[in-house]
């Protein structure tokens, strides 16, 4: 995704990625799964930079994902310049990613 977006946000690309309260955070308070929100949401800030994601990061609650059909992560949601969603796609194929990225291109140029 890194790529891709560094690749096409010339081009007019945006990716926000969305998560949701898990309660639970990597390994920490899986178990449990009663970790408050706010600390939750603050370790997000290691992450995002341990993966160097250059986009927004937002934070929501499950009726997000039940908006827009998320029944696994990834989910990869494509809205085009007028709002329309034009493609949903779960998880990541690698073996696909350059056919998902000539459908982007031929979105942007639209």
């Amino acid at each position: 995704m890194r790529k891709l977006y560094s690749e096409l946000k010339p081009k007019g690309l945006e990716i926000v990625s969305v998560t949701k309260y898990y309660g639970y955070f990597n390994a920490e308070g899986r178990e449990k799964r009663d970790m408050p929100a706010d600390i939750e949401f603050g370790k997000m800030e290691g992450f995002i930079k341990e993966f160097e994601l250059p986009w927004t990061v937002q934070y929501g609650d499950a009726e997000n994902f039940t908006k827009y059909g998320v029944t696994s992560i990834p989910t990869l949601v494509v809205i085009d310049k007028k709002g329309i969603v034009r493609k949903l796609r779960i998880g990541y194929d690698p073996a696909s990613i350059g056919a998902f990225k000539k459908e982007l291109e031929n979105l942007l140029s639209e």
